[in-house]
């Protein structure tokens, strides 16, 4: 939209310049920069030697690769994505178009190569220059009959941070996790929920993603809530839907529900959902698919061997296919008793046509891969940076850093930049997970720890 504005802008008031003419040349009282761009810059960046020695090194950033913003109104040029971190910006040349050949001058810095024998603070703009722009450099566009000016504010940004350091914040302790023999967290709008159990009931927190505290909620239903009701706590849209007693249950506030169909599909529990499909797994051990909230259900088709279809699915993933907006690709992820390593099965969603059933397809993880995603305890699988996050304990009851896995499942691996707090590697016997939509990630356990933490680059924004 800024771009398109600036287009108007220009149009509109660049494009009223009145002509004078001699004999040879035609002249305009109209100024403008039509176009801006910067040349290839270095970025620096750390290593280690050889020797174990810190060194570094530098990159080349084309940086016409990153366009600038022309903003004739309030007379700034800017980059809205930024260059990368620890980007050289103090030798700077600068290509850029003027309306009706415009002259452009620029105000002078000491560091500047403009013009090096001139001592005027205001320089002819040459395109062979070499320009400071560690700081906004003010350039002003002379119509090329000398009789009007325009002045821009032009600001070379460059990220302050780094954008792979991650940072964790404990939040205030809730108590109300304590009392919790199993929990599920789930994060929808600007709320944060957590679906558990105490003993054989379930029951349900909820609040705000803002600081984490914590209340318990009252369900509307006059049956109560199963205690692995947890387990199978999906959201689609602007609801959360779970499955208690075969009925299913829908909300969006963890206190008002509507029961959905006639239970009689022997549900079991819900496993996943896409933008517009639910999934959930039966008595029978079949996979189902709703596309209609929940009312009605048909089998999907299992493509591989059943038996490798985990007992229990710690998480799962949803992720609009990048060639067609209208296709889903889902990802499910779990455990298989006496299995060393987790297993993945996706499936394609495709809204364009219902009748397709693509089949749920197990992802093979060679015998040779380094990366598969060990059957951790506890479990936890949530959608992170159009990805996977998995995290869980060992059999020493230990975490390790968190498991990232960008290519649908095959990979998981961790480059210690997502790391477990260390406080968090307690003795609680529950633990839950989830990824929000500012990109944090929250960190629960039944001792009542509360961690909330985020990849710099995640919340940055233009």
């Amino acid at each position: 939209m800024v771009i398109l504005s600036a287009a108007i802008t220009l149009s509109s008031c660049l494009g009223d310049d009145e002509e004078q003419t001699d004999n040879t040349y035609s002249y305009y009282n109209d100024a403008g920069i039509i176009s801006f761009s910067i040349g290839t810059l270095k970025q620096y960046c750390d290593t280690v030697a050889q020797d174990g020695s810190d060194s570094t090194y530098y990159v080349n950033i084309v940086g016409s690769s990153f366009p600038f913003v022309i903003d004739h109104v309030r007379g700034k040029i800017y980059n809205p994505d930024s260059l990368p971190f620890r980007t050289d910006v103090s030798r700077v040349t600068v290509t850029l178009t003027t309306h009706n050949s415009a002259l452009v001058y620029i105000m002078r810095l000491p560091s500047d190569t403009v013009n090096s024998t001139n001592k005027d603070s205001l320089v002819r703009y040459n395109s062979s220059d070499s320009l400071d722009m560690r700081q906004p450099r003010v350039f002003r566009c002379l119509s090329n009959d000398g009789s009007g000016w325009r002045k821009y504010n032009v600001t070379v940004n460059v990220h302050q941070q780094s954008g792979e350091n991650f940072h964790w914040n404990r939040m205030e302790d809730q108590p109300l996790l304590r009392s919790l023999t199993a929990m599920k967290a789930v994060s929808l709008g600007d709320s944060l929920y957590i679906f558990g159990s105490v003993g054989d009931q379930g029951v349900i927190l909820g609040g705000s993603r803002k600081d984490g505290n914590l209340q318990m909620l009252t369900p509307n239903i006059n049956t109560p809530i199963a205690g692995d009701a947890y387990k199978g706590v999906v959201t689609m849209g602007q609801k959360m839907y779970f499955v208690n007693n075969g009925f299913v249950l829908a909300t969006r506030d963890g206190i008002h529900y509507e029961q959905i169909g006639n239970g009689n599909n022997g549900l079991v529990r819900l496993i996943a959902a896409s933008r517009k499909e639910l999934f959930a797994l039966n008595r029978a051990g079949s996979i189902l698919s709703s596309r209609d909230g929940g009312a009605s259900w048909k089998e999907t088709t299992i493509g591989d061997d059943k038996q490798l279809m985990p007992n229990d699915v710690a998480g799962y993933t949803c992720q609009a296919v990048r060639t067609n907006d209208d296709v889903d690709r889902v990802l499910i992820v779990g455990n298989v008793t006496g299995r060393k390593y987790a297993t993945a099965w996706s499936k394609i969603s495709d809204y364009n046509d219902a009748s397709i059933d693509y089949p749920w397809s197990f992802v093979d993880v060679a015998d040779d891969n380094r990366y598969a995603l060990p059957a951790y305890h506890h479990l936890t699988v949530t959608a992170y940076n159009d990805g996977a996050l998995a995290f869980g304990t060992d059999d020493t009851g230990k975490f390790s850093s968190l498991l990232y896995s960008k290519d649908g499942g095959i990979t998981w691996k961790t480059d210690g930049t997502l790391p477990i707090p260390t406080e968090f590697q307690a003795t609680a016997t529950a633990f839950t997970g989830v990824a929000d939509g500012d990109n944090y990630i929250w960190l629960l356990n039944s001792e009542g720890q509360l961690w909330r933490g985020r990849l710099d680059r995640l919340g940055w924004k233009r």
